[in-house]
């Protein structure tokens, strides 16, 4: 979660260790027990500081938006930057994500 208020909304995960993937999910925060209504909606994925995509993600907070990357890489490092958030509460303007997934999927 991002504080409030943050105008530029982010998060950097460096890996120890690089991971060999083709796919990220990510997840929405859920908050609503702490009175937060907004959820990122739209974001840019930079991947190695090198690639940079831009992903909508799924409305359905019970939901993990998938993204495939187009082929599989050894990711090293992820940033992602909140680009578009729903409309909610104009005082808790906080958000997040639950998690932030890398998988090897294959072509199946």
């Amino acid at each position: 979660m991002c504080a409030d208020s943050d105008p530029q909304p982010s998060i950097v995960l460096d890996l120890e260790r690089p991971v060999r993937a083709d796919t990220l999910l990510l997840s929405h925060a859920t908050t609503t027990d702490m009175g937060r209504d907004r959820r990122v909606k739209r974001v840019r994925l930079e991947v190695n500081r090198k690639q940079t995509f831009e992903i909508e993600l799924d409305g359905d907070v019970a939901r993990k938006t998938t993204f495939r990357f187009p082929k599989p890489m050894q990711v090293h490092r992820l940033m992602l930057l909140v680009l578009e958030t729903t409309a909610g509460s104009a005082e808790k303007r906080g958000v997040g994500f639950a998690e932030v997934e890398l998988q090897l999927l294959g072509d199946g």
